[in-house]
């Protein structure tokens, strides 16, 4: 009897898997989604998915049952209303506030509207980067939280310890726009940054914040880090945030130099060797919390390849479930067939979602949705 009530125990603890998909109908002008920005977004006032299309400097919107599109808003490239020379990330907020970081634009966050008009400029660049790297975002997606007057954006970690003496975390009043960083929580602290790689492993310096929009907290993630943040009110506190498929993060066995060729095959190995995080994202629609990362592959898999040599090592990320108050409902494994969160993660009422790896045929965008399967 204790064995059937065991095994029972077991079927019912809910897993992670992909519980469904959306197929979003492309136009012509509608690229794919590139790694360096953001590209996804649910739009709660339009019941709509939000994907901001480089090639055309356009935010494309779809309607989140059907796929189809419903929609766009077109940015300017020159003249007032311009939005710079490269936009990468994007916030949507509601109708008439859309938020734009760009680069080249001297940290400047752009406030347009939904017919492409910029409302206001705002600014985040320092004189002093001695205790703070320079202020550039992070991409993909957990880079902006609004909450006005307030926005706060979360910046790329430093390698140099001296410059993490900070929180990479702007908080910038935009009736004021004046901006200041966060004392807590501080990066890597217990991290030799000597033995980490960068350059071209941007990904191991992106902090990204998620903001339960129920009770107010805010929860900072760190990719080299298995616990996460909670910034509630004015405490900061450690939770663990360690997902079972994320082991052991792999770092030089020699301390690098200031500049180094970032083609070393040490580094590469190391650079797509590793596990890490990607961040934390909330969705308000389940109160839940996700925990994405990606798993650890092969140290090896690198130089065998580069050798000619075939290694089966594909691409797995780890999705880990938490409930409102940061306590774990279910740990998974999504492999990379199934979605390509490189390339977007965002969550809409359905669940956690990514697009897939490729497209089917080339006026469709497949979307993996990810959640608790029982």
């Amino acid at each position: 009897m204790f064995f059937l009530l065991y095994l029972s125990g077991l079927a019912q603890k809910p897993q992670v898997g992909v519980i469904g998909e959306l197929d979003l109908a492309l136009d012509s002008e509608t690229a794919p989604p590139n790694s360096m920005g953001s590209s996804f977004q649910y739009c709660e006032d339009r019941k709509a998915i939000a994907y901001f299309n480089r090639l055309t400097k356009a935010i494309k919107y779809f309607d989140a049952k059907t796929g189809k599109g419903v929609g766009q808003t077109q940015f300017a490239k020159q003249g007032p209303d311009d939005i710079g020379p490269d936009p990468y990330y994007f916030h949507y907020h509601n109708k008439d506030s859309i938020f734009i970081l760009s680069r080249g634009t001297n940290f400047s966050m752009f406030l347009m509207n939904s017919e492409g008009k910029k409302l206001n400029t705002f600014h985040y660049s320092s004189d002093d980067y001695s205790k703070v790297r320079y202020p550039s975002a992070s991409t993909l997606f957990g880079a902006l939280v609004v909450r006005s007057p307030f926005v706060y954006i979360g910046l790329e970690i430093s390698d140099k310890g001296s410059q993490n003496s900070m929180a990479p975390i702007i908080k910038l009043n935009m009736d004021t726009d004046t901006f200041s960083y966060l004392s807590d929580p501080l990066p890597y602290q217990n991290i030799d940054l000597q033995t980490t790689v960068w350059n071209n492993f941007y990904y191991f310096y992106n902090s990204r914040i998620a903001e339960n929009t129920k009770n107010g907290d805010l929860i900072v993630s760190f990719p080299l880090d298995h616990n996460v943040y909670r910034i509630r009110g004015n405490n900061t506190e450690k939770l663990d945030g360690k997902s079972e498929a994320i082991g052991d993060f792999h770092f030089l066995r020699r301390k690098r130099s200031e500049t180094y060729d970032p083609n070393n095959i040490d580094v590469r190995s190391i650079g797509t060797s590793s596990a890490w995080y990607y961040g934390v994202i909330y969705n308000p629609y389940l109160d839940q919390y996700y925990r994405i990362g990606m798993a650890e592959k092969g140290m090896d898999t690198y130089k065998r390849r580069l050798a000619g040599e075939e290694v089966y090592d594909p691409v797995q990320y780890s999705v880990t479930v938490y409930d409102s108050e940061f306590n774990k409902i279910a740990d998974g494994i999504i492999h990379g067939r199934e979605v390509l969160f490189a390339r977007g993660i965002f969550v809409t009422p359905d669940g956690l979602c990514g697009p897939q790896h490729s497209l089917k045929g080339e006026d469709i965008m497949g979307i993996s949705i990810i959640g608790l399967k029982k």
